[in-house]
């Protein structure tokens, strides 16, 4: 398994899921968490490109972001548009549906951290800037539903 692509995995979860008639996360979300994760890897500027109306999201995700308290329905087509949040939504999604236990724990906390102190302290930079801004409160909301919700 260690030395499968990220498309051999997603297609080896899909297969035995679906042989199984087990209820599964859609490939279409899978392969938006596939894609952030190349992006990084391949040390991409995620964040170049936060403008609106580059994507079309998929149901589930509209759905997930749905149940979260505090997001108005056009803040959520507006910024589930955008390819990159799009895709830290979904890989927000999956974790929340694969990851258990301490490393789910230790996992939420480095992310509480991230975006309650790290992005914090470096708010003054973008202060100014109203896209970097309302992105970062709808990934707020998001992350926050997340650790509270387990």
């Amino acid at each position: 398994m260690e030395l499968l692509s990220f498309g051999s995995i997603i297609n080896f979860y899909l297969d035995y899921y679906g042989s199984r008639g087990i209820s599964h996360i859609p490939k279409e979300v899978l392969n938006l968490v596939r894609s952030l994760r190349n992006a990084a890897a391949h040390n991409n500027c995620i964040l170049s490109d936060l403008n609106s109306k580059t994507t079309v999201s998929t149901q589930v995700i509209i759905d997930f972001v749905k149940s979260i308290e505090g997001i108005t329905k056009s803040s959520r087509r507006k910024k589930l548009s955008s390819r990159a949040v799009l895709e830290f939504v979904a890989l927000i999604y999956v974790y929340d549906k694969f990851v258990t236990g301490k490393v789910r724990k230790h996992r939420l906390q480095e992310l509480n951290l991230l975006i309650n102190k790290r992005m914090i302290e470096k708010s003054g930079f973008f202060r100014e800037n109203d896209l970097i801004s309302s992105t970062y409160k709808f990934i707020h909301h998001i992350v926050t539903f997340l650790i509270l919700s387990k």
